[in-house]
């Protein structure tokens, strides 16, 4: 009687493992379909959004290549010629001096950075505050 009560318990704990491995395998697939469902009603919002937009757009599409070979053109006819354009024809909102002063002052920005961070550089002292060995100081 014992034994054939231990023998029906081992087999109980052995169903009883041979079950949750099942219950962990159904719970991961019920996860992975999960996320192809959501991701498949994703596409198709995707898809309801989209096809409105390009049946709209469509008719311009062949306008479209026609800009890009005329500007490609424009392009280059203006890449040719542009040593040839006279100054007077550039506009520059407020005028050429305003137009250098404020070239100037980003120059000189410019270029009181570009000495900080050559300083630091050359001296060998340039540690930025991420890198994982910059010493803390306390």
């Amino acid at each position: 009687m014992e034994n054939s009560l231990a023998a029906f318990e081992e087999e109980a704990e052995r169903n009883l493992v041979t079950m949750c491995q099942e219950k962990k395998q159904l719970l991961k697939k019920a996860h992975e379909l999960k996320r192809k469902l959501l991701l498949c009603q994703k596409k198709r919002e995707l898809v309801d959004v989209l096809n409105p937009q390009i049946e709209m757009l469509s008719p311009y599409a062949a306008v479209s290549e026609s800009f890009k070979e005329q500007y490609k053109a424009l392009a280059k006819a203006l890449d040719t010629t542009r040593h040839e354009l006279p100054v007077r024809s550039v506009h520059l909102d407020g005028g050429a001096q305003k137009f250098l002063g404020r070239t100037g002052i980003c120059w000189a920005r410019n270029g009181k950075n570009y000495q900080r961070v050559w300083h630091f550089l050359c001296a060998g002292t340039f540690i930025p505050s991420w890198h994982p060995h910059k010493p803390h100081v306390r």
